[in-house]
Parts: C-alpha cells; structure tokens; sequence
C-alpha cells in the first residue's frame, strides 16, 4: 500500500521536473516552448580508435546542457530560445581527400542548414595532413558558415594573419604566441643574442616573421614592467624617487615580495637588486589590496597626459568599483630599462638532405649562436640534433629552444636530443589509443557550442534572422553563401568562454578564451617543458614553467650538462691576426710607454711594428719584435667589433708596407697577407675595389671616399705699388697734376693779390715770407698731414683757401686709409684644380714651369690612375713623382718638391685640417667614389657576423661618432678662402720698406760723401755755380729785369738782382761801424758823463730793407 502511495505521488509531480536521488541539487527545466528554433551545428573531426565515441560523446553531452538550461548560468536563456541540434561529419584519420570534403560538406553540414562548424584536429605531422586540414577550411569558408577550429599544427596553415575573410574563430595557440615566450625565456635569462633553426616543415617562414615581429616590438619598447599578481601594491610618490637609492628609504617598499626578492637589506648590492625590482615586478600605488578575482589582472602600462611631469601610470580597467583608485604611477626616469635583442643568424635547413644539415649547422656554429630557436617537428629535431651532436651543438654551452611541434605529443624522447633543452607546448592530446582524462579535444567540442551560444545572446534586435544556413552545393537547391553568418562571426570574436586548456588539477580552470579581431586568441596559456635524465637514463618532458598574461613563471631547470645554472649564451671569444699599415688618423702609431709597455695612458693597442735588430750581452746580433701602439679610428673600430662580438686580436704591420698592387708576379702588401691566410683581416683604410674584391672579400664600407687632390696655400704678397691701390690712376692724376697745382697756385694768387701781402709787388712785406714755392710746399704738407714747418698765408682769402685744402686733405686720407685697410689684406695663392681632370694634371708639361704632381707608390690611388689615367700615370713614373707614403708626399708638397699630391680624399682632408699653419688645402671635386672597409680572406667565417654589426653601427651613430672625433681638424676650408685677414709680413710692405730704404741710402750716400769727398763735392757745387753765375744767371736776369723771379721763388730772386747781398753788406758795415765807436775809450766817459736816454723820435730808423736776412726758399 505504501508503495503505490509513493508511486501516485511521483505521477503527480510536474512532468519536467525530475529529482536527484543521489543527493544532488533539484534542477528545474524550463518548460518547453513550441516557439524555440531549431539549430543545427556540425562537428567535423577525424577518425580515432577508442575516441571518436568520447567526441561524439562530449559533444551531445553539452548540447543536452545546453537545450536543458543545465549549462553556466549565463547560458540558461538560450534553452528558452533555440533549441541546438548536434550534426557530426568523422573524416578519415591522417590525410584525407577532395571527395571526404566534399561529402561532408554537402551532405553533412549544408544539407542539415547548419548554423556553426566545429572543426577540431590533433594532428602535429605537419604535412600533407597539415594541407588538407587547410583545405577543408577553405572551403567551408566559402559557405559563410562561421567556423570555430582548433588545429594543433595551424602554424603551418598559409592563411593570412587576419582570418575574418574566412569566418574562422582559431582557439588553438597561434605561432606567435609561442614565438613571444621564446622572447621571454630570453629575456628572463638575459640571452639577447640567438640564432633560429628552422625545417622544410610548413609554417617555417611564419614563424622567423614571428620572431622579427617580437624582436621589433621589444627593441621600440621599453621593458614591459609586470605586477605580481596578489601581491601588496604600493604607490610611491613621484617626487621621492629621485633615483635608486632613494627606494630603499622609503618605507612602503620593505614588502614581503621585496624583502624575499632582495635578501638582506644591508647587502652591499641592495640598492641594484631594488632597483631591478621595482623596474621587474612594478611596486606601486597607495597601499591597498585588490581582494577581488577580478582585480588580480595585470594592469596595463600608460602615458598619464594629465600630469605635467613624465610619469606612467597603472592603470586597472575592471579596478573602478567600490570607489577602488585605478591609478597608480612611478618615475619612468628613474626606473625605465631597455632590452635589445638580435637574431644573428637564421638558416633553413632541408633534413632529408645530410650534407645540407652539416653545412648550415657549421654556418651556425661560425657565427657564435649559443642560444637557438627550433621550428621542426619531432622527426625532423632528431635528424638535427643527430647532426648537431658531430659538430658538439648540444653541450652544456648551448641551449635549443622547440616550438611545440617539436615536443608534439611525446613524454619520452628516445630520438636525439639534447638533454636539458626547453620547449614552448600547449596541451594536446597524448599518445594513449583511448582518450584519456585530460585530452583537449572533448574540451574544445564543448567549448565551442558555448561560445557560440554566447555570440546568440549578443544578436540585437535588428539582427534577428532565421538561424538555418540557406547553404546548398547545388545552385537550384539554395544560396552558395551564407550573408547573415556574418553577424554571429562578429559577436564570437566580441564574446568570451571559460574554459581550461589543460587538466582540472592544474589550476587553470579559471583562463577566458578571447580574441583578437582577426579571429585568433588574444591570450593562451603555453607551458615551459624541460627535458630532464630520470634515474633510468631516459629522456623525459618535464613542466618547469608557464607563460600566460605576457608573464613568465620558471620553475628549477635541470640545464645541459646537468648544469645548475644555465647557460651564459654569450659567443666563445676566439682570436685573430690582423694586418694593417700606418695612415692617419685611422692607424696612428707611436712608441710605447719604457717603463710598462703598453700605451701611454691604455689609449691604442699594442701593435706588432716589424723585426728589429740588437746586440745581446755576448755581442751577438739578434731580431726581436718591435712594438708599438696603435690608435685612431680603426683600432676603436675593431676594439669595439672585439668587445661586441667577442673576439681576441693580434696587430701587426704588413712587412713590405705596400699597400696591395697586383703585379706580374700577384698580390703585394696587405692583399697578399690576407691572401694566403697570414692575416685573418685587415683593418686599416684599406679602399674597396673591383680588382681587390675578386681575391678577398670586404665588409661593408664604413667610410665614403673617393680620390682628391692637396696642394700647398702660398702667402699672396702684395705688388710694390699696392700703396697706390685704394685710388684709380686716374684719380691719382687728377689729385697730383691737377688739384694740388689748383690749390697751391690758388692759395698763392690770392695771397701776391692781396693789398695785406704781396699786393702784386715783387717782394711780401719785410716781416712776411712767401712765394709759389712755399704755398707747393704748404699744400703738400697739409695733404698728408706732415709735421713740417710751413708758412701761411696772409690774406683771409688764401687762408680760406688753404682751410678748404685742409678739410679735402682730411677727407683725402680718410678715404686712402680705408681703402687701403682693404687693399692690404694678404691675397692667398694655391692652385684651384677643378678634380681629376683638370689640364694643370692632364697637359702638365704645357704649364710654365712644368706642373709636379705624385701619388704613393702602390696603393689604390695608383692602381686607379694606371688602370684609368694612363698619361698621368706615364708622367708621373717618367718623372720619379712617386712617394713611399703619405706623409712624404704631403711633406714634398710642403717644401714644394710637388705642386700637388693625389691621394685618398679622406686623409687628405685629414692632413689639410691638421696642418700646423694650416697651408695645405684639398682642392676639386671627389673621383672614383669608393669606401674604406675591412678586409677578410676569401669565404671568411667572420664576414658576415661583421657585417651584421658595422649595419648597428651606422644605424646607431656610432660610425659618424668616431668620424667627428677622428677626422675633425682644426683648419676648416672657410679659412681658406682667397682674401682672409692676417698679419702683414714684410714682403707685404715692402713698397714702404722700399720707399724709406731709398730716403735712408741717399741721404747716407749724400753724408757720406759730404765729409769723405769734400774737396770733390766742393769742386762739384763750384762747378755748377759757375755754370749758373756765367751761363744761366744772365739770360734770366733779361727775362726778368724786374725780379719777378722772387714771387716764385725768394732765393731765386735774390741771386738775379743781388740786391739782398748789398743790402745785408751794408748792413754788416753798418753794425761794425756802431760797434767799434759804442767800445772806443772817449765814448764811455761821455756816457757816464752825461748819460740821457734817448727819444723815440730822434732814434735812427732802419730801412726794411735791412731786415730781409734769410737767402732760404
């Protein structure tokens, strides 16, 4: 009876309602509604013994979910909506074909009007598998239909980056992502410097674009700085942090995670271990705690604009509830680090070829990559490493990096490998024939319906359409695209699903499938694999780190070798010889220091410079080394390739100092060292040209130059009549022949006019002297402003006269002397050579005299003027122009053995700017442009790893630093221009010299011969005075009867009339007449007597005519 009670009660429950006997919640379904569509989605994947039932049963098994509103809470509604019907389509396992395809595309997914595919594949073989699976979404994209996939081997699909033309949502970690963990296991063990290693696999070419990519993204980044998740945050205030030593005195920085990360805070190296801290884990912001799930986020690193001094600011996008701040910030200047990686070399390797492996592995051992990255997959790493192992690349100094197909589904290697190497993987499914606990693939079939069921929620009004593909392989059956899946394809990307891409016991549960707008994930959890020796001796993967979130967790490594530490990925130092010749500024030598030989002050290299020989104790005769230190722009050059790259050096100098001439007999000089493997380089600047890079091979120029001309800057000296200069001729003329017998006959008319002077008389007043002569002479001085002793006129008219002189003889000489400033300036001469071509070098026997030029003797220079310039080189061997080097030729254009020396323009313009008195000049323009670079045997190992660097020179700067600091001189060609001021020597006034030598010489010779040879000069002057008194004085006196001769000149007067001499006769007697009667006895007692003053009145006049005494001009 108790029985049937309990069964009429059960039939009295809701149908839709069931009760879990088993102690579980009671769920509740939701009633159905007659109105729910019906959806179909497919699920295509490949055959598995012992799993395709675990597929099918994971996928019914969340379908059900779905359509009971058992699922996530956020899926309920959908059970009152659409009602999702499972459509399966199994393709063949490995490879399939066209027909497969085909077949499940029409009569599988198109013909049930499908509204998603679920496409998912375990297959890493990475080969026509690979192609087919691309083939497969290739032409399911071309329904419309929206396609969630998971491939395991998607790095070898050849879709483009962007999958939104094809409508596919890829939940499987792309390439990229395992290529920015690569970056991060490198950055985390400070291994900027790597190599890639890649097969013929699919995908290869993907993957080193990858790696650029990252490697670009690094080195225009500053390092990203992370916070620890859970951690305390604390905020420092921008103005505290003044550098790194001021973090350790702030308190809020002695957190848990510092002080573990630091050790003891009184450690000697705490401040950079703070520093390196802070710069790592990112400590920040106002003490607080985001107790939150979702807070623990990493925050995301940006420019905080409302701040006006520079700082980053944290900012938490999801941190803005509870009145929680989201802003934290922190000095970049005082805590900002840069990381710069490189790939020094990639080479792609076909594994199915031996000799190819070998070939590239040695390339890849020469060029010093300790560090690789391998894109293989499992087969083709054991052929590899097979190879790798001859050349000793899998020891402790080396460290390979896989990709996950090189892992793929192993846990045990039994191919060869190197033990201790790291491997970048994500979850996929294991070997196991049935599908164990943790596969990945039931997962991915559940997740997908999840997904899509949530891009459904997210259709808004508008977009509402009926949810069945129109879809048909055959035109009359239906549309062949699909338009309105485009609308659910949009909303997937926008939509999230929780899931986890590994076993539960992980701790992973919690990973949000996101994506970016191209349809890939934008975050994936990819596991660090190590793999370790067990006590068996067998190869096994172990896990020994994650890297999800951009961030790195490591876990201990057992590295090669068994090492405990890993390795230091830094190239074996190996060493060279290298050849070079002495040229400055790039090879400057000079002796070293006695006492410590080496070079004074560490500056240079000590430099093997050649045998020399010496007397021992015992008199006997020995060579030893000489050596010396070099310097200049090619030492730090290879000095800084050295430290870079990583390499010792010996320098020494090429023996018979040529700088390499092929001749009838081969190579000389530094060619001929690096010929036949005496050198390893040659650094020096050594020129590049065709005929020397048949032999050798070059780097990369780091210098331009070409071929120019030096010549010698001679002083201008000035003509003896640059006096004259600042004046035309004609101005000259005017001012000697023309103004000053103006002035000079004006100022002397008005004066003979003048009823005050002359008044057109003979003879001035007694107490006055002038003539023509005396106003010559007193125009002439006041033009130059001669401190003479000149008479002046008496009439106001001639001293106006004379003043308006003045005033044109001011003005005269201040416009002489300007002029004459100008005219004065030295005048430098040097022969302008237009280049190479210039008729001074191409006719120089045509010049008057013959012009000189001369290069060095079995250099560049002269290669190209014998191979190009045959007249010139014939002229200049005729004449023996050639020098041993360059500083004898620019010591002969000194000294002006040569008027021009061609040579290397650089060192040319290198001499010209370091020249003491700065005399030399480099003239014309650059011929044969060429460029210095560093010379290596032919097939040189180094080549190429050189190159790499001199391009980070150049693109860094460093090349033009050295060549401002090396090749600056301090003469410029602005100082060289053809009038400069400078001091005036003597042979540029010697016209003034001139002038005051002969003043000096006549008036010397006249003294001279005054007192030697007076009797002689007495006969002389007689003998002209006796030509004059009785020849010329009488045919004057008829001229002139009347004396006018005295207006031009007074003593010329006086010699015609003689009446001065009468005069001044009689005057004589007259004051010996008065003397002789003033001393006689009887006078003096008469005066005594009656001695009375005499009276103005009664005192004998003179006539005036007595007063004229002076016979002078």
């Amino acid at each position: 009876m108790l029985w049937t009670l309990v069964f009429l009660f059960l039939i009295s429950i809701d149908p839709l309602e069931t009760l879990d006997l088993g102690g579980s919640r009671k769920v509740q379904k939701p009633k159905e509604d007659p109105r729910r569509e019906d959806v179909n989605i497919a699920v295509v994947y490949q055959h598995y013994a012992g799993r395709s039932k675990s597929y099918d049963k994971a996928f019914k098994e969340v379908i059900r979910k779905i359509n009971d509103a058992t699922a996530v809470s956020s899926l309920r509604r959908l059970a009152t909506r659409y009602n999702f019907q499972p459509v399966d389509c199994i393709l063949p396992t490995g490879q399939f074909f066209v027909k497969e395809v085909l077949d499940c595309l029409c009569n599988n997914v198109t013909s049930n009007n499908v509204a998603l595919i679920i496409f998912v594949t375990a297959s890493e073989t990475y080969d026509s598998t690979t192609a087919a699976e691309q083939y497969f979404l290739t032409a399911a994209s071309y329904t419309g239909i929206p396609i969630i996939a998971w491939n395991a081997d998607n790095a070898g699909f050849t879709f483009e980056n962007d999958l939104s033309p094809y409508r596919i949502i890829q939940m499987a970690p792309p390439i990229e992502h395992q290529a920015r963990a690569m970056l991060a296991l490198l950055r985390r063990y400070n291994w900027p410097k790597f190599g890639v290693v890649t097969s013929e696999m699919a995908g290869n070419d993907r993957f080193v674009t990858a790696v650029r990519e990252e490697l670009e993204r690094f080195s225009n980044k500053s390092t990203k700085w992370k916070r620890v998740q859970k951690s305390r945050v604390t905020i420092v205030d921008p103005s505290l942090v003044t550098g790194p030593n001021s973090l350790l005195n702030l308190a809020e920085l002695t957190t848990r995670n510092l002080e573990e990360y630091i050790g003891e805070m009184d450690h000697p190296t705490t401040t950079e271990k703070a520093l390196e801290f802070v710069a790592t884990y990112g400590l920040l912001a106002n003490e607080r705690e985001c107790e939150q799930d979702w807070c623990s986020q990493y925050m995301s690193l940006v420019k905080d604009s409302s701040k006006k001094n520079d700082m980053l600011v944290w900012r938490c996008s999801t941190c803005k509830s509870d009145g929680m701040s989201s802003k934290v910030s922190i000095r970049t200047s005082s805590l900002g680090r840069i990381d710069i990686y490189e790939m020094i070399h990639h080479c792609h390797l076909d594994t199915r070829n031996n000799t190819d492996i070998d070939l590239k592995l040695a390339e890849v051992k020469k060029n010093q990559a300790k560090i690789i990255l391998l894109y293989a997959n499992a087969a083709q790493a054991g052929a590899i490493f097979a190879h790798a192992e001859k050349h000793d690349m899998i020891g402790e100094k080396y460290l390979w990096i896989g990709t996950q197909s090189v892992k793929g589904t192993q846990t045990t290697v039994k191919a060869p490998a190197q033990a201790g190497m790291l491997c970048v993987n994500f979850h996929t499914v294991s070997n196991a024939m049935f599908a164990p606990r943790d596969d990945i693939l039931p997962l991915i079939i559940q997740l997908a319906p999840k997904l899509f069921g949530a891009a459904l929620l997210q259709l808004r009004p508008n977009e509402q359409f009926q949810l069945k593909s129109n879809v048909s392989c055959k035109s009359e059956d239906g549309d062949p695209y699909w338009e309105n899946g485009k609308y659910i394809y949009e909303h997937m990307k926008a939509a999230f699903v929780k899931g986890n891409p590994f076993h539960v016991d992980d701790g992973h549960d919690s990973f949000f499938y996101t994506f970016e707008k191209t349809g890939r994930l934008r975050n994936s959890i990819l596991q660090i694999s190590n793999l370790r020796t067990n006590s068996k001796g067998e190869k096994t993967w172990e896990k020994v780190g994650i890297f999800t979130n951009n961030e790195l967790k490591m876990a201990d490594v057992q590295w090669p070798g068994e090492k405990a530490n890993p390795p230091q990925g830094a190239a074996d130092k190996f060493h060279v010889k290298v050849v070079t010749l002495h040229e400055p500024p790039f090879i400057t030598v000079s002796d070293v220091d006695p006492d410590t030989q080496k070079c004074p002050g560490n500056q240079g290299s000590i430099c093997d410079w050649g045998d020399v020989e010496y007397t021992d104790d015992a008199g006997i005769k020995k060579n030893r080394t000489l050596l010396k230190c070099c310097s200049g722009y090619c030492v730090d050059l290879l000095n800084k390739l050295a430290n870079d790259i990583g390499f010792t050096y010996t320098l020494y100098k090429v023996r018979d100092e040529k700088w390499g001439l092929k001749t009838e007999n081969g190579w000389n000089g530094l060619i001929a060292d690096l010929m036949h493997n005496k050198a390893d380089m040659c650094v020096t600047s050594l020129k590049l040209n065709s005929e020397r890079a048949r032999d050798i091979d070059f780097s990369l120029p780091f210098l331009d130059t070409g071929i120019s001309i030096i010549v010698k800057i001679r002083s201008g000296v000035l003509s003896p009549t640059a006096f004259l200069e600042p004046f035309e001729y004609s101005t000259w003329v005017i001012i000697l022949f023309v103004c000053i017998h103006v002035a000079a006959i004006s100022i002397f008319i008005f004066e003979w006019v003048s009823p005050y002077s002359f008044n057109m008389q003979k003879y001035p007043p007694p107490e006055h002297k002038f003539s023509l002569f005396r106003s010559y002479w007193l125009v002439w001085a006041t033009l130059f402003s001669a401190s003479v002793s000149t008479d002046v006129p008496k009439s106001t008219v001639s001293r106006l006269m004379a003043l308006v002189w003045a005033a044109f003889g001011l003005t005269f000489l201040a416009v002489y002397t300007a002029n004459l400033a100008a005219f004065m300036i030295t005048r430098v001469q040097y022969y302008d050579l237009s280049g190479i071509h210039d008729p001074m070098l191409n006719f120089p026997q045509d010049q008057k005299p013959p012009f000189r030029f001369g290069t060095v003797d079995g250099g560049n220079t002269h290669e190209t003027m014998k191979r190009n310039w045959h007249k010139m080189h014939e002229y200049v061997k005729h004449n023996k122009f050639f020098r041993m080097n360059i500083s004898s030729g620019i010591d002969a254009v000194k000294n002006e053995e040569l008027d021009a020396f061609i040579y290397d323009a650089v060192v040319l313009d290198y001499w010209a700017g370091k020249d003491a008195n700065c005399a030399l000049m480099t003239v014309g323009k650059w011929a044969s442009m060429t460029g210095y670079g560093i010379g290596f045997p032919k097939n040189s190992p180094h080549t190429s790893i050189v190159n790499h660097y001199m391009l980070q020179y150049q693109q860094k700067g460093d090349l033009e630093r050295l060549q401002n600091f090396w090749l600056t001189g301090a003469c410029t060609p602005d100082s060289h221009s053809q009038t400069q001021s400078a001091p005036l020597g003597i042979e540029n006034f010697l016209s003034a010299f001139v002038l005051l030598a002969g003043g000096i010489v006549s008036h010397s010779s006249f003294f001279f011969f005054h007192f030697r040879w007076f009797q002689i000069v007495s006969v002389i002057v007689l003998g002209f005075e006796h030509i004059y008194c009785m020849h010329l004085r009488k045919p004057l006196q008829k001229i002139d009867p009347d004396g006018w001769c005295g207006i031009i000149s007074m003593a010329m007067g006086k010699s015609l009339t003689f009446t001065e001499a009468v005069d001044r006769v009689q005057e004589w007697r007259s004051r010996t007449q008065s003397l002789a009667s003033t001393n006689s006895p009887q006078l003096k007692r008469r005066r005594s007597a009656n001695l009375k003053p005499i009276e103005d009145d009664v005192a004998p006049r003179r006539s005036p005519r007595f007063l004229q005494v002076e016979t002078n001009l």
